[in-house]
């Protein structure tokens, strides 16, 4: 029983820390007034460009880096949508994130 309720707790943390990387990445970077830091600059990401992938990768991984324990490792295009692969102290996860400039 323990184990479980260990378990259950993980997967809330876990879903935690992918709620923050996602509003990390997500918020524009310097909107938030209290911490002009937070955020990304994936709001700046012309999808249509070549380099989309890359750079929102870019993006993301710079918005996260005040996040312990939180790395963006990957990134995949499905239509309008950036789906980033990351990895947390608590395994991997994935986050879609709708894109910016078409």
């Amino acid at each position: 029983r323990d184990a479980q309720e260990s378990r259950g707790l993980g997967d809330v943390y876990k879903r935690q820390l992918m709620q923050r990387a996602y509003n990390r990445i997500c918020l524009k970077r310097g909107a938030f007034c209290y911490d002009r830091v937070l955020g990304s600059r994936f709001y700046m990401l012309d999808a249509a460009d070549e380099h989309a992938e890359e750079r929102a990768l870019r993006y993301a991984q710079a918005a996260l880096l005040p996040l312990a324990g939180v790395e963006a490792v990957s990134v995949r295009r499905e239509g309008e949508r950036f789906i980033f692969g990351l990895q947390t102290m608590l395994g991997t996860g994935e986050i879609a994130v709708k894109g910016a400039k078409v």
